[in-house]
């Protein structure tokens, strides 16, 4: 799956990253569509802890979802082709600067 981001690059969803997220984070598996509404128009952008250079976690506040209150998706800006690392729901977006 290709999708946009806010800047208009285009983002890659594999089925791979999709399983692992199932996997991991089994409450997203009605909730792909908001993937695509935080890659479109997050609240926040921060760069991940982990490797501030190449990933961003981007954050979406869904008030209507009873899982959690944000939705944040981890995009690896590596190389020419972005692709989305994994996605949660978060109950809060980290205190960190940006």
């Amino acid at each position: 799956m290709i999708l946009r981001d806010h800047e208009g690059r285009l983002i890659r969803l594999t089925d791979e990253r999709w399983g692992h997220i199932l996997l991991d984070h089994s409450e997203m598996a009605n909730l792909r569509w908001t993937i695509g509404a935080t890659l479109e128009s997050p609240d926040i952008q921060l760069p991940s802890a982990s490797d501030p250079a190449r990933v961003r976690q981007l954050y979406k506040e869904f008030a209507t979802l009873s899982v959690s209150r944000y939705i944040c998706v981890v995009v690896c800006f590596d190389g020419d082709s972005p692709f989305v690392m994994t996605a949660y729901p978060a109950r809060r977006i980290p205190r960190r600067t940006v």
